[in-house]
């Protein structure tokens, strides 16, 4: 009998570190989560952390199974862009710890790290210690002061963790080559003491759970200044400035938002504007309508009406926006230095979103000015890792080398922020690029997600889930359910997002704003294009039997084989390339044998490079063999011969 005793032991000794593993794990991805860098792959790692924690915390083959499906969702979300990374995996990383009584604390620091005010507290405690070349040490700092809440007998340790955390973050700075590093040094000490915890738990305490809860709902309780808000109507003011350099960007503007979807006003003046609207100023690199002294005016209005104004900005006060900004609002809300992303890409890469669903990646948002926060009542809605800040010399002209150098502002900026000013809401962002036109019609949803955000909704919506899971763990601990949560959220938010329109969505094709391919250019500059009763539709290639939609439609591709279209058969194709023809210039094309009741229009029945159809359904179809009939290279004349076929 005594022999046997070792083995039947060693299942339970299996048991018990399976679940200390767990728990390192999962308190190690839940303070990464805030206290680490957000970069391309540390979303999904984090997330993968946490779940395996989760998954050897779990005590039965059936709890196995249950985490091993629910992570399939979760990452899957996650790496397609859906689900927000970092609070999934804290939310995954809260349904671990839950599973061990003792554990529970941990999990509430780790939802109270991720609140609105956490937010705000890590903008504000960063803005402080610029100066001193610390800003990169926020998060961390943040992310201990939660874990002192939990652990108040642990405040020596926590207080060396504090000082550790400088340390790390002051060494790494001189020697870093990128501006993360100091975040991810300042984080590693904080994760490190998360895990020391998890692996040294103290017996259940009900009063560690009822300071962590009084936090929550405290940071719950700053919602009392901002609340959220519900818009109806979108109206644009912009500077009557038609020879100004920035003009370009921003002509047939009204247009170019109701293709994307966006319904908007277009006014002269912001008398024009009525109450409690949401009004969009996105360039302000030029005087308003009335010159400089207006923009007082507009900001009392915007008190006076209830307005929610979003403002679009640019680096180095060019053009005189971070001054027009400050007139507007009576603050200095928009800095006069110059961010760049990772690795001074055109696109934003990882954001921190106040959000269920993530923040596009390929979002562009880029070069423009990190933005302050004020107070813990002034919301964060866009921050990056990685990003840096070159400092201002007093020159707007002076646009920087957009190489990182120890000195240069880095830790977690802030790139878009709501303030509450009396009835007036200001929703500044750091650079207006995903604003411009040739960018909405690119692609709207960065516009239409940030327009949701500085609504505050879908921020107060986030930070009232993270109160639910924290009564949820205190009362029921049902880990399965929270993880059921972190996929639920992202997919109903979906449900009740923006949408891009359909015309929109028949000449999108994956390709970035700068792609010279793109159509976004040619539409831009051609609002008859934008407002007309035609739906433009590009499809990749046309083959055997094409269905075309009820209506008008202009068909953009290329043949492959043959394809019939409207009884019309295209045959015997031959690829022309780029080359000039009659009142166009041919850029990627094809020309068909055409045979069935057609109209040619360039070419002939033999070889035909656009025809148009009519379908017995007494719908037209232009067709046009082309792929990049209306690309950013392609000629002026390209649009103005479609305007003359299509629009009539």
């Amino acid at each position: 009998m005594s022999a046997a005793s070792p083995a039947q032991g060693a299942p339970g000794m299996w048991s018990l570190a399976s679940k200390r593993l767990g728990a390192a794990l999962a308190a190690a991805a839940g303070i990464a989560t805030t206290a680490m860098p957000l970069t391309y792959q540390a979303g999904p790692a984090v997330l993968a952390l946490a779940l395996a924690g989760g998954w050897a915390m779990a005590g039965s083959r059936t709890g196995r199974l249950a985490w091993t499906v629910l992570s399939a969702v979760l990452l899957g979300l996650v790496l397609a862009g859906h689900a927000n990374a970092t609070l999934t995996a804290a939310l995954a990383a809260v349904a671990a710890l839950t599973q061990a009584a003792p554990l529970v604390p941990i999990a509430l620091a780790i939802l109270l790290a991720q609140t609105a005010a956490a937010s705000s507290g890590t903008a504000l405690l960063g803005g402080a210690l610029h100066p001193i070349g610390l800003e990169a040490t926020a998060p961390a700092l943040v992310c201990l002061l939660t874990l002192g809440l939990v652990y108040p007998r642990q405040a020596v340790v926590i207080l060396l963790a504090a000082m550790a955390v400088v340390g790390a973050a002051a060494g790494v700075s001189h020697w870093a080559s990128v501006p993360e590093a100091s975040i991810a040094a300042a984080g590693a000490v904080a994760t490190i003491v998360a895990v020391t915890l998890a692996l040294r738990p103290s017996p259940p305490q009900s009063l560690r759970n009822v300071l962590v809860l009084t936090a929550l709902v405290g940071a719950m309780v700053t919602w009392a200044w901002t609340l959220p808000r519900a818009h109806d109507l979108l109206y644009v003011l912009l500077p009557a400035a038609p020879t100004a350099y920035a003009a370009k960007f921003f002509q047939h503007y009204g247009e170019a938002l109701g293709f994307a979807g966006i319904t908007t006003t277009v006014v002269a003046t912001p008398a024009d504007i009525p109450e409690r609207a949401m009004v969009l100023l996105p360039w302000l690199t030029d005087p308003l309508p009335g010159g400089d002294e207006q923009d007082w005016e507009i900001g009392r209005l915007a008190r006076e009406r209830s307005w929610t104004v979003v403002l679009g900005g640019e680096h180095t006060n060019m053009g005189g926006a971070a001054n027009r900004v400050g007139r507007i609002t009576g603050r200095e809300l928009l800095r006069r230095d110059l961010s760049v992303p990772p690795r001074n890409t055109d696109d934003n890469g990882p954001m921190r979103a106040a959000d269920l669903r993530e923040w596009r990646h390929d979002a562009i948002l880029n070069r423009g000015a990190s933005v302050p926060v004020l107070s813990l009542t002034n919301r964060v809605l866009l921050a990056g890792d990685g990003w840096w800040a070159e400092p201002d010399i007093g020159e707007w002209l002076w646009v920087g080398d957009y190489l990182w150098r120890p000195g240069d502002r880095a830790g977690r900026l802030t790139m878009a922020a709501a303030f509450d000013d009396g009835r007036a809401r200001w929703v500044v962002v750091g650079d207006n690029s995903l604003l411009v036109n040739r960018q909405v019609i690119a692609d709207p949803r960065p516009v239409l997600q940030l327009l949701e955000a500085s609504t505050l909704w879908p921020a107060f919506l986030r930070d009232l889930a993270l109160l639910a899971v924290a009564a949820l763990v205190l009362w029921r601990r049902r880990p399965v359910i929270v993880l059921v949560l972190a996929a639920a959220l992202p997919v109903a938010s979906y449900a009740f997002a923006g949408k891009p329109s359909d015309a929109w969505r028949g000449v999108y094709r994956g390709e970035s704003g700068f792609d010279e391919r793109n159509f976004n250019e040619a539409l831009a500059q051609e609002p008859k294009l934008l407002g007309t009763d035609w739906r433009l539709l590009r499809v990749p290639t046309l083959r055997g039997l094409v269905d075309v939609p009820i209506g008008k439609t202009v068909l953009f591709g290329l043949v492959d084989g043959s394809a019939e279209i409207g009884g019309v058969r295209l045959s015997n194709c031959r690829r022309l390339g780029s080359m000039p023809t009659g009142d166009i210039m041919l850029m990627d094309a094809q020309a068909c044998r055409v045979e069935g009741p057609a109209e040619v229009l360039v070419g002939t029945a033999q070889s035909a490079a656009a025809i148009h159809v009519k379908t017995r359904d007494d719908s037209s179809v232009l067709v046009v063999l082309d792929a990049a009939f209306l690309s950013q290279k392609a000629s002026a004349k390209n649009r103005q011969w479609l305007v003359g076929k299509a629009v009539r």
